[in-house]
């Protein structure tokens, strides 16, 4: 029996993608992550999530474990949110994800980081989306708040999806050459690149436009109403209102 974790990083920042991950390894296999350390990224500092993150994709190599990485770039977020909820994009992205592993047809647990005010419900929509690939083998859905901080492979996701951020921060900051921060609005670097990044003609494309915080700031800058994305990552799966996938 399998087991996959579903987890994100990225979620609120005001720039930078969203990153989701699906993991998934045999049940007989979670000992490993324990006995390893893994937890909910949060709890790591970042030299142990980059020391995690080397062993888990040594042992997925020996073992036979898998996990897909999606990044939603800033321009498709904002598109997607044009057309639907940022919880109905996240619904598509966990789906997609776990839609890429090659475990269906053996069937276990699909376990998921919810982040929907209802756990539940959340599952049962990431469930609908992968309704013929869940129904090539036996699985159940466990959607639960907080799961990076009760299921390992959920805290593995976690941490897969939080390095992977934290380099896609540090390529911008390499492209643009200067810092920007966690890319929280509580972040004074942030608050500081988001000026900087909101001086052209247009808001940066790392920036996510339709955030309030971009908004508000690119009207008091007398620029008026910011306008809408012309395009978004050609991989991502489509918003609900536009397919039903």
């Amino acid at each position: 029996m399998w087991l996959i974790g579903v987890d994100e990083a990225g979620r609120g920042p005001v720039l930078g993608p969203l990153v989701v991950t699906a993991f998934a390894l045999p049940k007989d296999d979670v000992s490993l992550l324990v006995e390893a350390g893994v937890k909910d990224s949060k709890q790591l500092s970042p030299d142990k999530r980059e020391q995690l993150f080397k062993w888990i994709c040594t042992t997925a190599a020996e073992r036979g474990w898998q996990f897909k990485i999606h990044k939603s770039s800033p321009a498709s977020i904002d598109i997607a949110m044009a057309l639907e909820t940022l919880n109905e994009h996240e619904v598509a992205l966990f789906a997609h994800c776990v839609s890429h592993l090659e475990c269906g047809e053996e069937g276990g647990i699909l376990q998921l980081d919810a982040c929907d005010v209802n756990a539940e419900r959340f599952g049962n929509k990431v469930g609908l989306k992968l309704s013929s690939w869940l129904d090539s083998g036996e699985w159940d859905i466990d959607s639960r708040h907080g799961g990076d901080d009760i299921f390992p492979a959920v805290a593995t996701a976690s941490i897969i999806a939080k390095v992977e951020r934290d380099r896609a921060i540090e390529e911008i900051e390499l492209e643009i050459g200067f810092p920007i921060g966690s890319g929280y609005t509580s972040d004074n670097t942030t608050q500081q690149a988001i000026a900087k990044l909101l001086k052209g003609h247009r808001p940066h494309p790392q920036l996510r436009w339709r955030w309030v915080t971009v908004k508000r700031a690119w009207n008091e800058m007398g620029k008026g109403d910011v306008p809408n994305r012309e395009f978004g990552d050609g991989e991502e799966p489509k918003p609900s209102q536009q397919t039903l996938w």
